[in-house]
């Protein structure tokens, strides 16, 4: 967003062109694809997230934005780990994708401030399985797994929701979630899509299983959520050498050398056994060899009992998760009926191809719900209607009895008489009086 609309937004209150429920509050950041707003809505009672996309060139953010809305309109209903979509919404300036919003910060920002011991890593990392586990049964791979596109609540212990799908992909229409895109964060890409960069003959076509790259960026997380470093040290060389360079090294110590994780990241023997033998499995440069994300949620180390405290916190979240499927989803085991699916997409496809060209003026155009209100929302709007209805009634109230003269000669009367009565200290008789003064005042 230019200045100009910022100023517009957060000192004016203008809604630059969003329905009039959004009112600004603050920016959290401004990212290659656009501003991020704190936002109130003002119909759920509650604070959102918009990302303001500008419309029109450059073609690749259009593309990327495109993507991103593709796969919130797929994944639809949602996890309870996973940032919430409620509506896109296209104005004649942006393309507007509005979210829960999240108070914690990134779980990057978290590991700057705190260490983590292996049954809080466990606590967050069944978390990141159980996203990840509906995206693939919505038939989305997320390709861009990492600590700082997991967002944390501010609740202690705080819930982990994985956000932004701008590299995610569906393998809909298709029999396996075999992709030749290369995409990722260097890094916590997997050795296949790396190969990609470094192959003598770049002409030649590499597919790589989209759900096997999802388990092994998994597996880079958990090692730095628990040894803040990343495995082969990658981040280390990566500070000082350009961006091509270090994947290189790493690609070549990985795949080339063959150099094994554990013998290259110095904390690794910090690790329990458990946990370091599913790194092995989930860390393994044979794609045919690592494991499944099935294999990963049956693992010993994920299975090993939590502090109550922390158990408690996911038995909370599979009750809220159970209670959206039911309210939501009604009549689907998970995610969203076909045709439902189809509506979204379609009208998804018009916002985007609308938005490849600048409009006039700030004006609202096109919008695209995604999500109703949580149960607590919808309540909390009922309460707002109640207690609206009862100011009306009690207004209206209020105007008739000003209008009715008798009525108000018996009000006046009764407060006379209790006011006599309390100055003769006859309390039984003001007792008896002050129930009729309010009767009559109501």
């Amino acid at each position: 967003m230019d200045f100009v609309l910022g100023v517009l937004a957060k000192f004016f209150g203008h809604s630059l062109g969003l329905p009039p429920q959004y009112k600004f509050v603050k920016r959290l950041g401004k990212g290659t694809e656009g501003d991020v707003w704190m936002c109130t809505d003002e119909q759920r009672n509650c604070m959102v997230a918009v990302k303001l996309v500008p419309r029109g060139p450059p073609a690749w953010r259009l593309a990327m934005v495109a993507r991103e809305g593709r796969m919130l309109a797929r994944l639809g209903a949602g996890h309870i780990n996973i940032v919430r979509p409620l509506e896109i919404v296209l104005t004649s300036r942006h393309l507007a994708f509005i979210t829960e919003y999240v108070p914690g910060g990134s779980l990057s920002d978290y590991l700057v401030r705190n260490k983590m011991d292996e049954d809080v890593a466990r606590y967050f990392f069944k978390q990141l399985l159980a996203a990840i586990r509906y995206c693939h049964e919505q038939q989305v791979v997320y390709r861009d797994i990492k600590p700082a596109n997991a967002l944390i609540t501010a609740t202690r212990p705080p819930f982990l929701k994985l956000c932004d799908f701008g590299l995610a992909h569906t393998w809909a229409g298709k029999e396996e979630p075999v992709f030749e895109t290369l995409a990722g964060t260097p890094g916590y890409m997997c050795p296949e899509i790396m190969e990609g960069f470094f192959a003598p003959d770049k002409s030649v076509s590499r597919p790589y299983d989209g759900v096997k790259a999802d388990v092994y960026s998994a597996g880079v997380m958990l090692v730095v959520m628990l040894l803040h470093t990343m495995p082969w040290h990658y981040d280390t060389y990566a500070a000082r050498l350009p961006p091509l360079e270090a994947m290189r090294k790493l690609y070549t110590l990985e795949n080339v050398e063959g150099v094994h994780w554990r013998d290259a990241t110095s904390k690794a023997a910090r690790l329990s056994e458990p946990l370091a033998a599913l790194l092995d499995t989930m860390l393994e440069p044979d794609t045919l060899k690592r494991a499944s994300l099935e294999d990963v949620c049956s693992s010993q180390w994920v299975n090993l009992p939590l502090p109550p405290k922390l158990q408690a916190a996911l038995d909370v979240l599979q009750e809220q998760q159970a209670l959206r499927e039911t309210a939501v989803c009604e009549g689907t085991d998970r995610g969203l009926p076909q045709d439902e699916v189809t509506r979204r997409l379609e009208a998804f496809e018009a916002m985007a191809k609308a938005a490849e060209t600048v409009g006039k003026g700030l004006k609202l155009e096109q919008r695209l719900r995604l999500a109703q209100p949580s149960m607590r929302q919808q309540q909390q709007q009922v309460q707002q209607q109640q207690r609206e209805e009862q100011q009306q009634q009690a207004q209206q109230q209020e105007q008739a009895e000003s209008s009715s003269v008798p009525a108000a000669a018996a009000v006046a009367a009764a407060a006379a008489a209790a006011a006599a009565a309390a100055d003769m200290q006859e309390a039984p008789a003001v007792a008896a009086v002050q129930p009729a003064v309010v009767a009559a005042a109501q």
